[in-house]
């Protein structure tokens, strides 16, 4: 009786580190699937509006001698990452700067035309090393 006793106890103890240490992980979008379909928009950012509602990026695309401009709202929903190469690292909404080469996945189809205006679901910033760029 008293090694079962014990084994309860045991398990308990476990079971409570087990609890502390799980509210106690980095609450982050480490583990969040990245998109890796072909982006919707590749270009630069032209300016950010980062507010605490209705966050928006200003950005362009240019091809030959046409120039597509984009206004990008982002969400709480929206996923945000890094590439350097072949890697991929999780960032945060702040790390948006002008002129970041970014690649954007909408979330549902663009409307307009001039400047074209969509949700991102998914924004990366294009990191350029060594003889990349």
């Amino acid at each position: 009786m008293e090694i079962i006793k014990k084994g309860i106890q045991t398990l308990f103890v476990l079971f409570a580190l087990f609890i502390m240490e799980s509210g106690c992980r980095k609450n982050d979008n480490s583990n969040v699937n990245r998109i890796t379909t072909p982006a919707d928009f590749e270009g630069f950012i032209t300016r950010t509006d980062m507010g605490s509602s209705n966050s928006v990026i200003y950005a362009e695309s240019h091809a030959d001698k046409l120039v597509s401009r984009y206004v990008i709202e982002v969400t709480g929903n929206t996923l945000y990452f890094r590439q350097d190469g072949e890697k991929f690292t999780p960032v945060s909404a702040g790390e948006l700067t002008t002129t970041d080469q970014v690649k954007v996945w909408f979330a549902k189809p663009v409307k307009g035309d001039r400047p074209k205006r969509g949700t991102a679901e998914q924004v990366v910033i294009v990191t350029f090393t060594g003889n990349d760029h």
